[in-house]
């Protein structure tokens, strides 16, 4: 029966000129000229300033291959943070890249960097988000992954493993509302999951355990908000504004932590107002979605 009226479909398609013609110029739309109003978002020579506080062969050897990255072009080399600040604010630069003063020093010693890491993105990374703006792989790395390949040593296992509990049966609780909704509305599963995606729970709270024993000065705060098609963004907190445990949390680290760095793995705009008003956050990384 579907397979007759599968075939029945394509007869009529292929009968009909001006289905057949949107049926094959929509296929050549998408594969090539679709993809063109997005080339202009992978940067390209991007104007960036390297601010050299070690002076030595190391840094002036990273330097040189900064400007030798094709998504960036050094256009200055400003002699303090202050300066290059002042450059971004002009928007003369994009970006700015500071070397430590003890960089090849840290280097040749040969320590391993460990860091503190939360947040609700550091091991739920989105690395697209819903319908169409979704990217499939085989494997992905998530934020955590990345880290320890790099070479850093996580301290905060047991904080990030108790909030994978909460993620995992906030997934269940959402599989079981997503099945409620199909049975009381006849719609497909697909839809429904399509139109109500699935959002991470707040983060849990941080203990002084916790930070007591991540036995470091460096902490990173992982920010992840999905978003894409069929699922609008809201001015609300846990969305555009941070979760009150988000404001909590970050609050607590920039007192426990020397450097708290920030990461936004977002695909779409967030009020930056609260977490720019945090005395002590000393860094904050746009990382977006692929």
């Amino acid at each position: 029966m579907i397979g007759r009226a599968f075939v029945a479909t394509f007869r009529a398609i292929f009968a009909d000129s001006s289905a057949l013609m949107l049926l094959i110029g929509s296929c050549i739309l998408y594969a090539f000229f679709y993809p063109s109003a997005y080339s202009g978002e992978v940067p390209v020579r991007m104007p960036i300033a390297v601010v050299d506080m070690d002076h030595s062969g190391t840094s002036r050897a990273l330097e040189n291959r900064l400007g030798a990255v094709q998504q960036a072009e050094l256009v200055a080399r400003p002699p303090s943070p202050a300066a290059a600040l002042r450059l971004l604010q002009e928007r003369r630069v994009s970006a700015i890249v500071v070397i430590p003063a003890d960089f090849e020093r840290r280097i040749l010693s040969g320590g391993q960097g460990v860091v503190a890491l939360y947040g609700n993105g550091a091991r739920s990374t989105v690395k697209g988000g819903t319908g169409s703006g979704d990217v499939n792989t085989r494997t992905n790395v998530n934020i955590e992954e990345g880290l320890k390949q790099a070479g850093f040593e996580i301290t905060t296992g047991e904080w990030l493993d108790r909030y994978a509990k909460a993620i995992t049966e906030a997934k269940e609780a959402h599989a079981r509302q997503v099945q409620e909704n199909v049975e009381k509305h006849g719609s497909s599963v697909i839809m429904e999951a399509f139109l109500n995606p699935f959002k991470e729970p707040p983060v849990i709270p941080v203990t002084e355990a916790d930070i007591s024993g991540s036995a470091t000065d460096t902490a990173v705060y992982v920010i992840s908000r999905n978003s894409g098609e069929g699922a609008d963004r809201y001015a609300r907190n846990g969305d555009y504004f941070l979760f009150d445990e988000d404001r909590a949390v970050l609050i607590q680290l920039t007192r426990a932590y020397t450097k708290v760095i920030v990461v936004l793995n977002i695909g779409g705009v967030m009020d930056m107002t609260e977490i720019k008003g945090l005395k002590g956050v000393s860094a904050v990384l746009l990382m977006t979605q692929l």
